[in-house]
């Protein structure tokens, strides 16, 4: 068994490497990566520091064909075509009567990202009339050069570094959003991870993440072997190390899930017959949860 930080990086870089790319071309991983942006702009939009979510089941078409739409904050001030608001006081560049006069660009992070799904959701997502600049970090140097490759933007671009690292490989960054898609389970020391990010975010920027609600997929062995660190996350243990790293108006929406249709599930199982290493073959049946906090 894996016990050591420096053993789950090792295992996650072996369990994400180039053969694990086309993977996050597959529908149920970009509704995912759609999903979690959604919540990411919604959390906290309707006035409630904690809540269930008030929708449970989103079905993988749904997001995929119409999760965020508005890129024209000056004609909705929706979210999206499933009926959610902007938080704006997170992502104030969806404030209508914000001008966009500021010279500087929203600086977000996409922690752990992977070959881009959730900064490409971000994209599709977030206005044109406004500036921002993403840089999305990993482990995974395979992971990485899928990103630069698929995401090809102004003011993006993806970088392989290891934060949890004895040097502050982020030097003096500052981002005003950052965000963690799930991905809090693969890391075993999350309290040395939440505190790296809040070091990193701009005095009232925001952390949020979005993992399980509730057991993972895997546990013991199996879940080791594909770096797993966490076979358990709850919000509340996620809202707690938030506060020891000093964030606060902390923000919890859970219980909510991707549900797929009889086609995608018999295709899931078509899939784990050919590779039994499928990683996340009935992500459906399990609810996720989002966490917010502010430096």
């Amino acid at each position: 068994m894996a016990d050591s930080t420096q053993d789950f990086k090792e295992l996650n870089r072996k369990a994400w490497n180039k053969e694990a790319v086309p993977r996050f071309e597959l529908p149920e991983f970009k509704a995912l990566s759609k999903l979690s942006v959604l919540k990411y702009l919604t959390i906290g939009s309707n006035g409630q520091s904690a809540s269930l979510s008030d929708k449970e089941a989103y079905t993988v078409d749904e997001i995929n064909k119409s999760c965020v739409e508005n890129r024209s904050i000056k004609a909705k001030e929706e979210a999206s075509a499933l009926g959610n608001k902007v938080n704006t006081d997170i992502w104030c560049i969806f404030d209508k009567d914000d001008k966009g006069t500021s010279e500087e660009p929203l600086e977000i992070l996409d922690f752990a990202c992977g070959p881009g799904n959730v900064t490409l959701a971000l994209l599709d997502s977030l206005p044109l009339e406004k500036s921002y600049r993403i840089t999305g970090i990993d482990l995974s140097e395979d992971f990485v050069d899928a990103y630069n490759k698929r995401v090809d933007f102004p003011n993006v671009h993806a970088e392989a570094l290891d934060i949890l690292g004895k040097e502050d490989v982020l030097k003096n960054r500052k981002f005003d959003i950052a965000v963690c898609t799930m991905s809090l389970h693969h890391i075993s020391d999350l309290e040395l991870l939440c505190k790296r990010i809040a070091t990193h975010l701009k005095k009232g920027g925001w952390f949020l993440a979005m993992d399980f609600d509730g057991h993972a997929i895997f546990s013991g062995k199996e879940a080791v072997k594909r770096g797993i660190a966490h076979s358990t996350l709850e919000p509340e243990k996620i809202t707690n190390l938030f506060e020891k790293a000093g964030l606060s108006q902390i923000l919890v929406e859970r219980g909510f899930r991707l549900e797929y249709s009889k086609e995608q599930k018999l295709t899931i199982a078509q899939r784990k017959e050919v590779n039994p290493e499928e990683h996340h073959p009935d992500l459906g049946k399990k609810k996720l949860c989002i966490v917010a906090g502010r430096k």
